[in-house]
């Protein structure tokens, strides 16, 4: 049995330093990548803008020039239209896909997890760290995350069904005698789970357990 569990932790340790491998990986690809998309984006913009403003002088030029009368006109130079608006470059680099994150036997047993995602806040020197990563991609890593650690708290949850344990009392209508709410030691209110009291067949005033 404890061989087998080295082997199975060994497996797992290195599982999770090729995890991190693949991320580094990963990160820096698409630092590459979001880097390069967003260059493309700001010349876009600039040549776009620059065309939206030749074409408005171009229309303003034309209008007055349809409305000169001929002699006016050979005064005049013939506006000359943009042409085309600008298209966006493509991007060379290709977008890397993302990891199908971490190895099942780190998940496995997580529980009680929470993450966020990272946003900028006022004053904060994490603000300018480099290599930071799309809200986007941010995100969709946080719903990853909280898709597993969901699945496996309601499992763990589920086989707690027909335990017994001590529990805190929160609320308890008429002395108990209808019930109540209550939560385990590990618990928090108001963010974790509770637990459903029934009525008891007959209050009593002493600490108990409770199925």
């Amino acid at each position: 049995m404890r061989a087998r569990r080295e082997a199975e932790f060994a497996r797992s340790s290195k599982d999770s330093v090729d995890w991190e491998k693949r991320k580094a990986g990963f990160d820096a690809a698409y630092g590459k990548w979001h880097t390069e998309e967003a260059r493309i984006d700001n010349a876009y913009q600039t040549a776009m803008a620059d065309y939206a403003n030749r074409k408005a002088a171009y229309e303003k030029d034309k209008a007055e020039y349809a409305a000169a009368s001929f002699l006016h006109r050979q005064l005049m130079k013939e506006p000359v239209d943009p042409g085309v608006a600008p298209v966006r470059e493509a991007n060379k680099l290709s977008k890397p896909a993302d990891l199908d994150g971490r190895p099942a036997a780190l998940i496995a047993e997580i529980d009680r997890a929470g993450c966020f995602a990272y946003s900028a806040v006022n004053g904060a020197t994490a603000n300018d760290l480099p290599g930071m990563l799309p809200i986007e991609l941010r995100e969709e890593r946080r719903a990853r995350f909280m898709e597993v650690a969901e699945r496996v708290s309601a499992a763990k949850l589920q086989r707690r069904i027909g335990a017994t344990m001590q529990v805190l009392i929160d609320s308890a209508p008429a002395m108990g005698r209808k019930g109540g709410v209550g939560r385990s030691y590990a618990d928090a209110p108001e963010i974790d789970g509770s637990v459903q009291l029934l009525p008891p067949e007959k209050a009593s005033k002493t600490l108990s357990t409770t199925r």
